[in-house]
């Protein structure tokens, strides 16, 4: 079985925004076994994965309003122990 992505969870910047934090972090652990390198998670790798040249992905100029949802949630994960193991 595939490893969902963000993009085919949420197909639209709006559906994304529409999330309460905890919903999208119990998303972002869903997608997030790829995109651990080094057993590090990197922020940018997973905004970065929605907005690539090659493939379907959000429009550029939604990035300034996704990238403090995603801070928001790994933030407040870290702080309550979500990603710890």
């Amino acid at each position: 079985m595939t490893t969902p992505s963000i993009l085919s969870l949420f197909p639209t910047p709006q559906d994304l925004l529409a999330l309460a934090p905890e919903d999208l972090g119990g998303a972002i652990i869903v997608v997030l076994p790829p995109l651990i390198q080094n057993g590090l998670f990197n922020i940018h790798s997973l905004v970065g994965s929605l907005y690539q040249t090659d493939r379907p992905s959000y429009p550029p100029g939604t990035r300034r309003a996704i990238f403090p949802v995603f801070a928001e949630v790994t933030f407040l994960a870290d702080h309550v122990g979500t990603y710890r193991q």
